[in-house]
């Protein structure tokens, strides 16, 4: 049997796409564009050690400021006594004779050594690094015991570098000028190198004339 006619189907025009909204949702808090360093209008807390604060800032460079005036306070007090002590030791007068000059060839050393004698000098002492002077009393007599004490005393300064040694210790003090401790040091090692000069003098003459040598340094005091 024939069948039925059906009416031709036909295509649905498809529904539209939902269209996204950029509404804000009901809930969702507006966020708006705040200037650098700020959300909402609250500043943001920098972390610790990020930065200096204004008052760290200022309190460095006060210490730094406090430093520098120490230290240039204490190098300014070195120089000058070392300027007043030089001007003073440039007036000595050379040592000459036979036993200044037989004494020298006794103790040779790589830099030139030289005898000087100073009026007004209470005891005998050494200056100088690249050309080391042995400064002695003006009424020393040099063929005494306490002479020769005293002239093998400085040689070991003069041989040692001790100059040298004294210099570096003062940079020291004008560097950490506030420490009390450096202060200690810079004492107790001058001390320390006295001591060792007479340690030496007496491995060089002998033990058995250690009363004859403490009595010439009392005598010299």
């Amino acid at each position: 049997p024939p069948h039925p006619a059906y009416p031709p189907a036909t295509a649905q025009p498809a529904a539209p796409a939902p269209q996204a909204s950029h509404a804000p949702a009901p809930d969702a808090p507006a966020v708006t564009a705040m200037p650098h360093g700020t959300v909402s209008g609250e500043t943001l807390r920098t972390e610790p050690g990020s930065a200096l604060s204004p008052r760290m800032a200022s309190v460095g460079r006060a210490a730094l400021i406090v430093w520098l005036a120490g230290l240039c306070i204490t190098a300014a007090v070195f120089a000058i006594l070392y300027i007043v002590s030089y001007r003073r030791f440039r007036r000595a007068r050379p040592l000459v004779g036979p036993a200044a000059a037989a004494w020298l060839k006794a103790h040779p050393m790589k830099r030139k050594l030289s005898l000087r004698m100073l009026p007004g000098l209470t005891s005998p002492l050494t200056y100088g690094i690249l050309r080391p002077v042995i400064l002695l009393p003006e009424d020393m007599d040099l063929r005494g015991e306490s002479a020769a004490y005293a002239l093998e005393h400085e040689y070991v300064h003069a041989r040692r570098l001790d100059a040298l040694w004294k210099l570096l210790l003062a940079l020291t003090v004008c560097v950490h000028w506030f420490s009390p401790f450096v202060w200690l040091m810079w004492f107790l090692a001058n001390r320390d190198l006295e001591l060792s000069c007479d340690e030496e003098v007496l491995r060089r003459c002998g033990t058995d004339r250690r009363g004859s040598y403490a009595r010439a340094l009392l005598a010299m005091e």
